[in-house]
């Protein structure tokens, strides 16, 4: 199972809303096109909260019924967001912090060895160096 997200639009100030999408990655070929994010986590203690909407139903890949909670994530990978976040449009990223269940010690590992396979099936690689400060 490979899971991505779909960024809701927004501008710069508004709330940063994703939806979580379930599906399968097959090998170099992917059923959905998406963008994976390379960043530095940043510092773990400084975290803010977003928006995941994820699906309710256990058939999570055909799930179009999503329920909202909140989500944290660290402050750099909320700047990455924000900068990388269309004002008209949904974009379709793979992000590690929010795609991989970190708190899964089955599932990381899991996931962490598939992730050649997940940028290379994107349909390229977004780098976050930071805030121009």
């Amino acid at each position: 199972e490979f899971r991505y997200i779909w960024l809701e639009p927004g501008h710069q100030e508004d709330d940063i809303i994703c939806t979580l999408v379930y599906t399968h990655l097959r090998p170099y070929r992917s059923p959905v096109s998406y963008e994976a994010v390379s960043y530095c986590w940043g510092d773990v203690d400084d975290t803010v909260d977003i928006t995941i909407r994820c699906p309710t139903s256990k058939r999570r890949r055909h799930s179009t019924t999503t329920i909202a909670q909140k989500f944290r994530i660290t402050r750099n990978l909320e700047a990455l967001l924000r900068a990388f976040r269309y004002e008209n449009g949904t974009r379709v990223l793979w992000v590690d912090a929010i795609c991989i269940n970190q708190g899964d010690p089955e599932e990381k590992p899991h996931q962490v060895g598939s992730m050649g396979k997940i940028y290379a099936s994107s349909t390229g690689v977004l780098v976050w160096l930071g805030n121009k400060d």
